[in-house]
């Protein structure tokens, strides 16, 4: 396609909404909306002549050897060392530390990356997000998730558009814009939500492509003018959250987010100025995100704080909406210096595993308008009077569940957005809460 075609989206009236309305096919079960997958990289070739030495930087004398492992079933096993006083005694001692639903080396093509192309070809909005401590693998996976995607999308899709993304700190670049226009100065994109609360990138660039080869040389191009920087623990160490979406004409859209990784304080000892506020801003951003999940997955859900950072901000629809399928990729090193990082990243992972058991489990104590999904609230709404048809839509990031929490004042924002009256925002308050007040009685 030649660059002339691209979609421009730089007019206010054009700005491309980040969060798609969602059609009828666009919901999945509470029982599978969530997937954790665990990823143990292999100890690299640089790595291996290090395997028997001491530690270095440690006070006692501690070697390095491979400190985790995965067995067949799923388990993941830390070997821990012996100690008494500081002393160490006996070698290495092995302890199951979890089982996961899915653990492995690297990530299966004929799985997750499979179920995510069939999902977003059925119209499910999905999300795979990649996280883990620096130099354990979270961009291999990325981009072996968008190769696989990349090689046959264009077979079960005519036609699509992509983005490409990526935050550094708290400021959004247009990396895929910078293919296309050389003298492209690489502005910051201001994120914005509008009246019915969607969040939106004034001026991202979305490209429609319909041919592999051009799509594939774009995504590897993108890939490659990523913000790096070496560190302690890896010499082109990402230092920047990249997000690629896929969109098709119905604006159903997949989306691969490989997030920089985290650091620890020790970590940064050799750090420039520089690198210490990039690992500052990247943690930061990343602590957000966990607190975003723990919030919005909690047993007593309040409002979840997602306008602290860019990051979460962009990814609002995760936390409010019940459609939406989503991969966490936990990443773990194999070294025991690189322990602490690995046990953090498995604790994490443990409770997103944990998760949705509680959310099912919640789910079954919601009775009736408290317990729609997305679909089934704007179902309601466009049977409640034939004209709230094209109304419906802008109630596409509430459930049953945020609509009984949802002020009246804020309904009348979305219906006078849509070009309705405040009427018709109190008909269909009041509708509501009618039906779900008779129905506990």
């Amino acid at each position: 396609m030649d660059k002339d075609e691209e979609i421009n989206l730089t007019n206010q009236e054009e700005v491309f909404r980040f969060r798609a309305t969602i059609t009828e096919e666009d919901t999945c079960t509470d029982a599978d909306r969530l997937s954790v997958i665990t990823c143990l990289r292999p100890v690299l070739d640089v790595e291996l002549t290090k395997i028997g030495f001491p530690i270095v930087g440690k006070s006692q004398i501690i070697h390095e050897y491979e400190a985790a492992s995965i067995l067949n079933n799923g388990s993941v096993f830390i070997h821990t060392e012996n100690h008494i006083h500081g002393q160490l005694l006996t070698g290495i001692e092995s302890k199951l530390f979890y089982k996961y639903n899915a653990a492995c080396r690297e990530i299966n093509d004929e799985a997750t990356c499979a179920e995510l192309l069939d999902n977003f070809c059925n119209g499910i909005a999905s999300t795979a997000i990649s996280f883990g401590q620096t130099n354990s693998g979270k961009t291999y996976s990325t981009m072996k998730l968008n190769n696989y995607i990349t090689n046959n999308i264009l077979k079960k899709e005519t036609q699509i558009s992509i983005s490409f993304i990526e935050i550094r700190g708290e400021q959004v670049h247009d990396v895929l814009r910078t293919y296309f226009d050389e003298s492209y100065k690489d502005e910051v994109l201001p994120v914005l939500e509008d009246s019915t609360g969607n969040v939106i990138i004034q001026g991202m660039l979305a490209h429609r492509i319909d041919d592999t080869e051009t799509l594939r040389h774009i995504m590897e191009w993108c890939f490659k003018k990523r913000v790096s920087s070496p560190t302690d623990s890896n010499k082109n160490s990402s230092r920047s959250h990249a997000i690629v979406t896929f969109y098709t004409d119905t604006k159903t859209t997949l989306r691969l987010i490989d997030l920089a990784g985290s650091e620890r304080y020790e970590d940064s000892n050799l750090h420039t100025k520089e690198l210490i506020i990039q690992s500052k801003q990247i943690n930061y951003s990343l602590g957000c995100l966990k607190e975003c999940i723990r919030i919005s997955t909690g047993k007593n859900k309040t409002f979840v704080p997602y306008r602290r950072t860019v990051l979460t901000r962009l990814l609002k629809d995760i936390f409010i909406n019940d459609h939406h399928k989503v991969f966490f990729i936990a990443h773990i090193s194999p070294l025991r210096s690189q322990l602490k990082h690995t046990l953090n990243t498995l604790e994490y992972g443990k409770y997103m595993m944990e998760v949705e058991d509680r959310l099912v489990k919640e789910k079954k104590t919601l009775k009736g308008p408290l317990s729609w999904n997305s679909h089934q609230l704007m179902k309601f709404i466009a049977e409640l009077d034939e004209k709230y048809v094209d109304l419906a839509p802008y109630f596409s990031n509430l459930n049953g569940k945020t609509m009984a929490l949802e002020w009246v004042g804020h309904i009348t924002q979305r219906v006078i957005a849509a070009g309705y009256t405040e009427g018709d925002a109190h008909k269909i308050y009041q509708a509501y809460h009618e039906l779900k007040n008779n129905f506990k009685m």
